[in-house]
């Protein structure tokens, strides 16, 4: 029996120094490889929490993809002939533009980032672009203003279109219904607000009567009962709704709530998301300016290159239960875009060659992105997008009604503007 426990005792202690030997080989190879920590700034905590983390859920899912699926078979970025795999240091702005700049500063001063996707938010965007040009930095924004590419920044790219454009084709739309009689709710972001003038003036453009515009800051205001009231006393054929998820699912609510019985129309922001704030019963019929990439998830016959359908996939199995957001596709599409001009300019750091190469970048992952992407204009900017205009079903399905894109001459009006060489 002694000399079984010594036996037993003697093996124990050979596995343990082989798994010692083991431990000390993965770590020794694990320290070989070269890393790139760029930057996240995004709210995640604060009015718009729930919205930030799908920044955090598409980049975490582009890190992956580069990490184990580019240039195989070891995966990773390659730049100069050298191997590099990719991370990134998080910061949570609470959707405060003054924290976003802070968080800006100290995600390159502290972490050395050579690029930072994000902040969240056309306020927020603009807020951190004078530091971005000071401290030569590379950033994606998520802003959906016109104004934001316009900017003559050398470091930035668009990840969003001006959906201020969309404004008009919804607007016939409408008066194609018979819906003449139109209000209009927008929150006071120059992307949101821009798109609701846009509406608003070519409405009245064709004939429409005007009765009511009201701009909030919801991320302050909450309540919208009493605005839904004024415009119901005025008899509003369609409420036209210009914001974030969660305030226009509210705002439809609270109509329904005060006796509205009209129609309503909104930004590409009235998303499953949003429908979980309104209700579905609320927000059956509404017209919705509809992302690509939330279409063909219920479509995938018009995802014209699979990639939606493949980023979907993933994204269950990596977030069950957690509904798909446009801004996952968003994410990993820009995040995708910028590694690529990495390794197509051959460095991590030098920002505006990197951004020279972005449209070539979008050439050579045009499998990957779920935007159909004509290029990136000299001005940061992503163009070619496709959105739809869709009806709510009863069933919370979308019903394509049309399609709507951007003339590129609306975006090329700015002397910087031109595809990349």
């Amino acid at each position: 029996m002694k000399r079984m426990s010594r036996i037993i005792w003697v093996s124990l202690v050979l596995t343990a120094i082989i798994l010692s030997f083991s431990n000390i080989s993965y770590s020794q190879t694990a320290s070989k490889k070269k890393w790139i920590t760029f930057g996240l700034i995004c709210p995640r905590t604060g009015p718009v929490a729930e919205v930030g983390e799908y920044l955090v859920r598409g980049t975490e899912l582009a890190v992956e993809e580069v990490n184990t699926k580019w240039n195989p078979p070891e995966g990773g970025l390659l730049i100069k002939g050298e191997r590099y795999y990719v991370k990134y240091e998080p910061y949570d702005d609470e959707a405060d533009p003054s924290k976003s700049v802070a968080g800006f500063r100290k995600l390159v001063e502290m972490y050395h980032v050579p690029f930072i996707n994000g902040p969240l938010g056309t306020p927020h965007s603009w807020a951190v672009m004078p530091v971005s040009k000071d401290l030569k930095t590379g950033f994606i924004a998520h802003s959906a203003s016109d104004k934001t590419h316009r900017m003559g920044n050398p470091y930035l790219l668009l990840g969003r279109v001006p959906n201020q454009y969309f404004g008009a084709p919804m607007a016939k739309a409408a008066m194609d219904r018979g819906w003449k009689k139109f209000a209009v709710c927008s929150d006071v972001s120059d992307a949101w607000l821009s798109l609701a003038k846009e509406f608003r003036a070519e409405m009245e453009k064709l004939g429409g009567t005007y009765i009511g515009m009201e701009v909030v800051d919801t991320k302050t205001i909450f309540d919208y009962r009493s605005i839904m009231t004024g415009f119901k006393a005025k008899n509003a054929d369609v409420i036209f709704l210009s914001g974030y998820p969660e305030p226009i699912g509210t705002m439809v609510s609270h109509a329904r709530e005060v006796g509205y019985k009209g129609q309503f129309m909104a930004c590409n922001n009235f998303t499953q998301l949003a429908i979980k704030f309104a209700g579905l019963e609320n927000s059956i019929g509404t017209l919705v300016e509809t992302f690509y990439s939330s279409y063909c998830l219920n479509h995938p016959e018009a995802d014209k290159n699979g990639a939606v359908t493949y980023l979907s996939n993933i994204f269950k199995k990596k977030y069950p239960g957690v509904p798909f957001h446009d801004l996952v596709s968003e994410n990993w599409t820009a995040v995708l875009t910028w590694l690529k001009g990495m390794e197509i300019a051959g460095t991590a750091t030098d920002s505006p060659s990197i951004r020279k190469a972005l449209n070539e970048a979008t050439k050579q992952i045009q499998r990957q992105i779920t935007y159909p992407r004509d290029g990136v204009l000299n001005s940061g900017q992503l163009i070619g997008a496709i959105e739809f205009l869709c009806e709510v079903q009863r069933d919370g399905s979308f019903k394509k009604v049309g399609e709507m894109t951007i003339p590129i001459e609306k975006l090329k009006e700015y002397p910087i503007d031109a595809p990349s060489k």
